[in-house]
């Protein structure tokens, strides 16, 4: 009896640990088979895409500088390191002052084009929206040009500026000396009617209290106040040079123009004409804010500079040496010259749905 108990008790605890052993297995095995918790995917960040063309080229070795600002006016410089042209180019005012070039009405004059030879042995670079005075009217360069040397004369494009004169018998030019407004250079370099730019001649005029018979634009840059307030501007407002290759300037705290040069020595030479181009832009723009809205930051810039990367783009023929590139992308939009596989200069302007 007492031994049939010990065998009943044995069998008992041996159960007991048996059973304990099947469930703890059993627990082990449900938590291995349960759905472990994953580690967040790692965000894989893109590298910008690689440079197609001279533009995205430039463009992406530039590097933004520390802005400077007076007023409503903000100008952020544009470094390249190292520079990635050396050319030589002439500007418009140093050719016609050294007897380079010379500017022509055509045999049969037209208001939208004019005849540029180039006598010397060099490039010439004629900008977009640099003035032509003199001959039967004032004029504005349409697009940018450049001028091979010893080259037969090339008809370049333009438009009038001053839509009150038609003089015959006068049919060489020279330089006015300044570059439109950045509004009337998007206007001529989106192929804009005459009468649209004479009427932003004659807006202009007007808003800056300047003056004219003729509706001529050069009275906006000759006007004793205007012409003050450039010189503020210009005191206020000094880039570095040498390395300095272009710019982007702000007005009333949003980006209105952008023009970058491989070349340091050639955006050196036109700077003051370009600073000169964004005040009178500003200057009316002065007189309606109360307060002047902050710019954007570098890194907004350079967000800017970069829809670059993501446009579509258009090459044609130049008047003369190199080549036309259109850009245009979501937010940006502009058009480059090209000569020898490097960018003589780039005009980049936002489009309306560009917001900071």
């Amino acid at each position: 009896m007492t031994t049939r108990r010990k065998g009943i008790g044995t069998t008992l605890a041996v159960g007991i640990f048996l059973a304990a052993i099947t469930t703890a297995e059993c627990a082990y095995l449900e938590q291995d088979n349960q759905k472990q918790p994953q580690p967040a995917p790692e965000r894989i960040i893109p590298p910008p895409p690689p440079p197609r063309n001279e533009i995205c080229r430039l463009v992406s070795r530039i590097r933004v500088g520390r802005p400077l600002t007076f007023r409503n006016v903000t100008i952020f410089p544009l470094r390249l390191s190292p520079p990635l042209a050396h050319s030589d180019y002439k500007t418009l005012d140093e050719s016609l002052s050294r007897g380079y070039i010379e500017i022509l009405e055509e045999k049969h004059p037209e208001v939208r084009g004019v005849l540029v030879r180039n006598n010397s042995r060099y490039h010439v670079f004629l900008m977009a929206g640099e003035s032509l005075a003199g001959g039967k009217q004032n004029r504005l360069v349409a697009e940018d040009v450049l001028l091979a040397p010893h080259g037969r004369p090339v008809r370049v494009p333009v438009y009038c500026i001053e839509r009150g004169r038609w003089t015959p018998g006068k049919r060489e030019l020279g330089s006015g000396g300044f570059a439109a407004p950045s509004s009337i250079r998007r206007m001529a370099r989106e192929g804009a009617s005459q009468r649209a730019v004479w009427d932003s001649v004659s807006g202009l005029l007007r808003e800056t209290g300047s003056r004219s018979e003729n509706e001529d634009l050069a009275a906006v840059f000759k006007n004793d106040s205007v012409s003050e307030e450039m010189g503020r501007y210009r005191r206020e407002i000094r880039i570095p040079l040498p390395e300095t290759v272009g710019c982007v300037a702000v007005i009333g705290g949003r980006i209105v123009a952008t023009d970058i040069f491989s070349s340091p020595g050639l955006f050196g030479k036109l700077w003051r004409k370009l600073l000169d181009s964004y005040v009178v832009d500003a200057i009316p723009r002065n007189k309606r804010l109360r307060r002047w809205p902050a710019p954007p930051s570098e890194e907004e810039v350079r967000r800017f500079l970069e829809r670059v990367f993501r446009a579509s783009f258009r090459e044609r023929s130049a008047r003369d040496a190199g080549r036309i590139v259109e850009i245009a992308g979501r937010g940006i939009d502009g058009e480059g010259l090209i000569f020898r596989r490097e960018v003589v200069h780039v005009h980049l302007t936002p489009r309306p749905e560009v917001r900071f």
